[in-house]
């Protein structure tokens, strides 16, 4: 079975054109996109995978898995942290406040807040309400980003045709 050059020109054509479009996705997020960072921003969820150390001098050591709303804005966060409780779990509960910096690709990332929820045999789960600082953690395109993007997408939608009338140009 022979592949007919028209084949091997069509996909060629196809994927530079794909290519191209991703490399300018690239550079438009490389030149419109900022850094999103945190101040203050109030958090909630819920807490998977919190494991209490020891009490030492009524602080509790914390570590576990963030999954937390924004209450100001959309979207929210899952982060791992590492941090302290300020009162060690009675009976089996733990409301305490809680201060924790994050272990994940957040830079310079702290949560505060209230932990409330079960403790036993050093484990933790429940919920936590609190606010986050930190930065690093997505980019956002920019508004003039967003217009870049419409038009990376309309010319995407112009070359595409362009590029099929040129090869079947070269095939007469």
């Amino acid at each position: 079975m022979e592949i007919e050059r028209k084949t091997v020109v069509q996909i060629a054509v196809s994927v530079a054109v794909v290519a191209v479009f991703f490399v300018g996705l690239i550079g438009l997020s490389s030149v419109y996109g900022s850094e999103v960072s945190y101040e203050n921003e109030p958090l909630s969820g819920t807490v998977d995978n919190g494991e209490l150390g020891e009490s030492v001098d009524g602080a509790v050591s914390f570590q576990g898995d963030l999954d937390g709303k924004f209450t100001e804005t959309t979207g929210g966060i899952e982060v791992a942290v590492n941090g302290s409780v300020d009162e060690p779990p009675t009976d089996g509960r733990l409301n305490s406040a809680f201060t924790a910096t994050i272990d994940d690709t957040i830079a310079n990332g702290t949560i505060s807040g209230t932990l409330n929820g079960s403790a036993s045999n050093g484990t933790f789960e429940g919920t936590f309400e609190g606010t986050i600082t930190a930065s690093g953690h997505d980019t956002e395109v920019t508004a003039d980003g967003g217009l870049a993007l419409v038009g990376l997408i309309v010319v995407f939608i112009i070359l595409m045709p362009i590029a099929g009338y040129l090869i079947e140009r070269s095939n007469e």
